[in-house]
């Protein structure tokens, strides 16, 4: 049933061989080791040592059995050590428990095994963590055999002569807080008990306050103040071996806001819109005299001043000298920063300009191209407009939910000659226009 009684290794696959079947689906597999079951499968993972028994049942009840032995042993190398000085008598201390096994030391990294066949042994030629040999430089592996089957287990000895530090680059927006790790990127042995000592903080014009949370720095900056600041620090190990470096904060300055705001208005009115200058600018740095129009669609007349407090800035868009537009507008400022004056960000507003309407009471449906049909100007997508028209008796002879002069427009139709009486509604809540209609052909 199995191939042979030979050792099976831990982690080798076992291929029991099915005599003459090929459809093993229809086979029962039983592992039992010292009488009791320990899977089913029909080739298991077995990660203990001993012998097991492999009882394979058909369906119609006919068995076979057969045995193997499986060896199962680990390795130890140790523990990995941390060291301050290469003294010649550095060990490298493994664990052989089984006298029929044989162990062997080998290095992986740049140092020597003296002893290699020696559970016991010392090393040469160690080599330092953080040099560009890297941190696997002083690797050991220690290799165990037993009856054709090998496991091994690894060692490794930090030279803890060796910290660099290194100078780190951060940066934060005004107003808001940072946290810097001061030793994240610096090099030191994976063993070592480091210690961080810092020269006297005292926060510059940038911060509020540094605070010292072990080798981490909580900076809390101002919200007007962009700037910079740099601390030194030196981290030693407990070999005393200690390297400088200095963390630098950057504190960017937040430029105004440039999100465009969006509002709507009559035609023909004056409209004023306030913005408090913390919205604009969370660093409260702007420079009020460089408020400039740029340019609109509309040629809206524009003006701009402060409250009375001077927390806000208060525009005025006078609309009242450009009756008739209607329809989307777009007006756009500038405006920049005192501390950096190339933070000068567009300042946009998008105004929904609502017109009033323009109503011709005639129409003269003759196909000369003048007053051919009930023409309302002043209609948009956003301002839908129904018309109803009536005759003298109160009558509906014409109706229409969504009028726009073009292609849903009233041209008098099979309609006689005579006056009428039109009703104009509009979306945007605005009273209905009423008014008389002179039909004439």
């Amino acid at each position: 049933l199995l191939k042979t009684d030979s050792v099976i290794c831990r982690g080798d696959p076992i291929k029991p061989k099915y005599l003459n079947l090929q459809d093993t689906s229809k086979l029962t597999f039983n592992w039992f080791k010292k009488g009791l079951l320990v899977s089913q499968k029909t080739s298991p993972s077995l990660g203990d040592s001993g012998i097991y028994v492999l009882n394979v049942k058909n369906l119609d009840g006919c068995s076979i059995k057969d045995s193997l032995k499986l060896i199962s042993f680990t390795a130890d190398a140790g523990l990995d050590t941390s060291i301050c000085i290469d003294n010649g008598r550095i060990y490298l201390k493994a664990v052989l428990k089984d006298k029929l096994a044989k162990g062997i030391w080998r290095s992986e990294g740049f140092a020597s095994v003296n002893f290699p066949d020696s559970m016991k042994t010392t090393v040469s030629n160690l080599q330092p963590f953080g040099a560009q040999k890297g941190q696997d430089a002083n690797r050991f592996v220690w290799s165990v055999t037993k009856a054709g089957c090998t496991e091994i287990d690894t060692a490794k000895i930090y030279f803890a002569k060796v910290v660099i530090t290194v100078t780190d680059v951060d940066s934060v927006l005004a107003g808001n807080d940072i946290e810097i790790k001061v030793t994240k990127n610096d090099r030191y042995s994976l063993g070592d008990k480091l210690k961080v000592n810092y020269d006297t903080i005292r926060p510059t014009s940038p911060f509020k306050s540094i605070a010292i949370i072990g080798d981490t720095l909580v900076f809390k900056t101002k919200i007007t103040i962009p700037g910079r600041d740099s601390i030194y620090y030196t981290l030693s190990n407990q070999c005393g071996v200690s390297s400088t470096a200095k963390v630098i904060v950057l504190v960017k300055n937040t430029p105004p806001n440039s999100r465009p705001f969006i509002s709507s208005v009559r035609s023909g009115t004056v409209f004023v819109y306030s913005i408090p200058i913390e919205s604009l600018d969370v660093n409260k740095n702007i420079n009020l005299s460089t408020i400039s129009f740029d340019k609109s669609i509309s040629g809206v007349k524009t003006s701009w001043n402060y409250n009375n407090d001077s927390s806000m800035i208060v525009f005025t868009f006078d609309y009242s000298k450009i009756p008739y537009f209607n329809g989307n507008d777009k007006v756009q400022f500038r405006i920049c920063d005192k501390e950096i004056i190339l933070d000068c960000p567009e300042l946009i507003f998008n105004i929904s300009v609502e017109g009033t309407l323009i109503v011709y009471n005639a129409v003269s449906p003759n196909a000369d191209f003048k007053n051919d049909f009930f023409l309302i100007e002043g209609i948009t997508p956003e301002n839908k407009v129904s018309v109803k028209i009536f005759n003298r008796w109160g009558d509906v002879v014409y109706s229409e939910d969504d009028y726009n002069s073009t292609t849903r427009r009233f041209d008098g139709g099979n309609l006689p000659d005579g006056t009428y009486y039109y009703v104009i509604k509009q979306s945007n809540g605005a009273e209905p226009l009423e008014n008389f209609l002179v039909l004439q052909r």
